[in-house]
């Protein structure tokens, strides 16, 4: 974020994937998925960055087999 400042840590963080697929038809493929990150040191410990906390987002996937 910035260059001028050393990183505090080299610890970014470890992330949790669950996943799920379900097969709709015979080309059509849904997965549905939850991630959870775990932010580090790197993030309380490098000054500039702008956000230090853990992240939680869902995601979506559609998938058509030509």
């Amino acid at each position: 974020f910035n260059g001028n400042n050393a990183p505090g840590s080299a610890d970014l963080g470890h992330e949790l994937d669950l996943v799920a697929s379900y097969k709709v038809g015979e080309r059509h493929d849904m997965l549905l998925g939850y991630s959870k990150f775990f932010s580090g040191n790197y993030y309380s410990t490098t000054p500039g960055v702008p956000y230090d906390g853990d992240a939680d987002f869902f995601y979506t996937q559609w998938t058509f087999n030509f």
